[in-house]
């Protein structure tokens, strides 16, 4: 029993309680034993069997079996996130390990670069080269959060800053406080510096390349 349609490449079909997804040419890509299918975006399917996750990438045809724990979470056209073990990772399009199972988080930044949470603290680290970028982050918010950019304020041991996914380190984490006053398309910084030995708070405001606008 054909349930939905996917384009003109794929269709979710079921027989009795189970469900599976067929080619075009009538054949099982997903194999008609999953107990859930639904679509997360317009280019996945989150599989569940047996309480286990797994997923089927529209755009590629490729199917993920459902060994996971969690939903697999897509990160670049080569690498998903997942969780195995009791710890979050990275596999490659093969379902082949392509960081270390040993992060309690892992969020996407970038094609080559993710932030990885291992002991109370995150990094920003390439995984391809394994060269931390940026580490002792105790956590962050997002300020932006989209395709075109992703922008962050972090905290750093006691201080904060702004990072962007494309234009690195916006404003250093030497801060005591900082606070967008403008959107989340074009933020406008207000931030303080605490002099401790004088005594004194510097307010400076940036825009949103990090350029100086005024300090009082």
């Amino acid at each position: 029993l054909i349930e939905e349609s996917l384009g003109v490449d794929y269709f979710i079909v079921s027989k009795g309680n189970k469900k599976g997804v067929l080619g075009r040419n009538g054949k099982a890509i997903v194999p008609v034993e999953m107990e859930t299918i639904i679509l997360t975006d317009k280019h996945h399917l989150s599989l569940l069997k047996d309480k286990k996750f797994g997923l089927f990438d529209l755009q590629s045809g490729k199917y993920f079996k459902p060994v996971y724990e969690r939903n697999l979470i897509p990160m670049n056209k080569m690498n998903l996130i997942v969780y195995k073990d009791g710890f979050y990772g990275l596999i490659d399009q093969k379902a082949k390990p392509a960081t270390a199972f040993e992060y309690s988080e892992v969020q996407a930044w970038s094609d080559s670069v993710i932030w990885v949470k291992k002991d109370f603290q995150w990094k920003l680290i390439n995984y391809h080269t394994q060269k931390v970028l940026l580490d002792r982050v105790k956590g962050f918010t997002w300020i932006r959060n989209s395709e075109e950019e992703k922008v962050i304020r972090i905290h750093r041991e006691n201080y904060f800053g702004i990072v962007s996914n494309k234009r690195g380190v916006v404003i250093a984490p030497t801060l005591t406080d900082v606070i967008n006053l403008g959107t989340v398309d074009h933020p406008f910084y207000f931030t303080e510096k605490q002099v401790e030995e004088a005594g004194i708070f510097v307010v400076l405001y940036y825009d949103h390349t990090g350029k100086l606008v005024r300090k009082q």
